[in-house]
C-alpha cells in the first residue's frame, strides 16, 4: 500500500512519498475520472457525522474547511458518506478513493491501529485496512484501490456488494487510549472511475439493406437492438435510449420486444415453412420519429447511446443512409 502526503485538490505539489509494504517508492497513478467529491470547503457536504466528537471546521483544513473528530466528546468513530458515493459501483467503474487524513493529536497510545473503511450493501460488506496512522505526515493523502485482493469480504461476494453499495464507512479514530484521546482530521474526500460500457448490436431499419430513410416521409423509423450470445436485449431500459450526435438526442417514441432478425430459412419450400425466419432471440425494437432525425445532420452512421435497468451503459452504431424523396 502506497500513501503520499498531498495537496490533493485544494492545491497541487506532492511534498512526501512514504512507501509502505512496499520495497520501490512509486507514486500510484489515479485512474479514470471524479465521479464524486467533497472538499468541505463550506460544509460537511452531506455527510452524516454520527456522534458528537465529530465537527465540521471551516478552518484548518487542506486548506479550508475538514471534518474533524475528538474522542474526548466521545461517540461513534466512523463518519457516513452521502449518497454521491453510493450506487452501482460496477456500472460506475469505481477504480478508487483518494482523501486525507490528519492526526491532530495521538492522546496517550496503547495500541495503535490503522486506517480504514467499510462498504455494504445488499449484497454483503467488505472492510479496508490501511497502514498505521502516521502522526508526522500531516494531512496524509491514502489511495485505496477498489480490487477485490486489497479488502476483506466480511460477508456476500465482491460482485454482488459492488453491484448496490449502500453504505460506506470511514474511521476517524486509529487507537486505543487510556485518557486522554485522539483528535483526527479527514479532507478532500474523492471517488475515481471509469464508467463501464457494453458495445451493443444496433441495426436502423432492420431487415434491410442500405438502411435508407427519407426525411420527408411521415411516421417512425425502427432501429432495432439485438440479442446476442452475449450480450440480452431485454436487459436494456428503453426510456434511456437515445440517437445521439453532437448534441442531437433523440428518445424513442415507442418500442416492443420481437424476433427481428430475418434469415432464409433452409427448409423453405416444405409444407407450412416461411421463406425468412428469425434467430430465436427477442430483440428490443424501438422507433424514431423520423422528421426528428434531420437534426443528426450529413451523417452515414448514428450511435445510439443508453443503459441497462442496472444502470449499465450501452452503447452501439448503425450505419443509416438518408434519401431524398423517390429515390430508393
Amino acid at each position: 500500500m502506497r500513501v503520499s502526503t498531498t495537496f490533493n485538490i485544494k492545491s497541487k505539489p506532492i511534498i512526501i512519498l512514504v512507501l509502505f509494504a512496499c520495497l520501490a517508492c512509486i507514486t500510484q497513478k489515479v485512474h479514470g475520472d471524479i465521479i464524486a467529491a467533497s472538499t468541505f470547503d463550506t460544509d460537511a457536504d452531506g455527510w452524516t457525522l454520527t456522534s458528537v466528537g465529530h465537527s465540521w471546521e471551516s478552518t484548518g483544513g487542506n486548506p479550508d474547511g475538514y471534518i474533524r473528530y475528538d474522542d474526548n466528546k466521545g461517540g461513534t468513530n466512523y463518519i457516513l458518506a452521502p449518497e454521491k458515493f453510493l450506487g452501482n459501483w460496477a456500472a460506475m467503474g469505481v477504480t478508487n478513493l483518494i482523501y486525507e487524513v490528519k492526526i491532530f493529536y495521538t492522546g496517550s497510545v496503547y495500541i495503535v491501529g490503522t486506517y480504514w473503511m467499510v462498504i455494504e450493501g445488499p449484497g454483503g460488506s467488505a472492510r479496508w485496512y490501511g497502514p498505521p496512522p502516521d502522526p508526522a505526515a500531516g494531512w496524509l493523502s491514502l489511495d485505496v484501490p477498489v480490487i477485490e485482493g486489497e479488502w476483506v469480504i466480511l460477508s456476500g461476494s465482491w460482485d454482488a456488494l459492488l453491484a448496490d453499495i449502500t453504505e460506506l464507512r470511514v474511521a476517524m479514530e486509529f487507537y486505543n487510549n487510556w485518557g486522554p484521546f485522539e483528535i483526527t482530521g479527514i479532507d478532500n474526500f474523492q471517488l475515481f472511475g471509469e464508467p463501464a460500457s457494453i458495445e451493443v448490436s444496433v441495426d436502423v431499419k432492420p431487415g434491410s439493406f442500405p438502411s435508407s430513410v427519407n426525411l420527408k416521409s411521415k411516421g417512425v423509423t425502427p432501429v432495432a437492438i439485438h440479442t446476442t450470445d452475449d450480450f440480452d436485449a431485454a436487459d436494456v431500459d428503453p426510456e434511456t435510449v437515445r440517437l445521439d450526435e453532437d448534441g442531437c438526442d433523440i428518445a424513442a417514441v415507442k418500442w416492443e420486444r420481437y424476433d427481428c432478425d430475418e434469415f432464409p430459412n433452409p427448409l423453405y419450400g416444405e409444407p407450412g415453412e416461411p421463406e425468412m425466419i428469425g434467430d430465436g432471440d427477442i430483440d428490443l425494437v424501438l422507433y424514431f420519429e423520423t422528421s426528428d432525425l434531420g437534426c443528426l445532420g450529413d451523417v452515414t452512421e448514428v450511435e445510439l447511446t443508453g443503459t441497462t435497468f442496472g444502470g449499465v451503459a450501452i452503447v452501439g452504431t448503425s450505419d443509416i443512409r438518408f434519401v431524398k424523396q423517390g429515390k430508393p
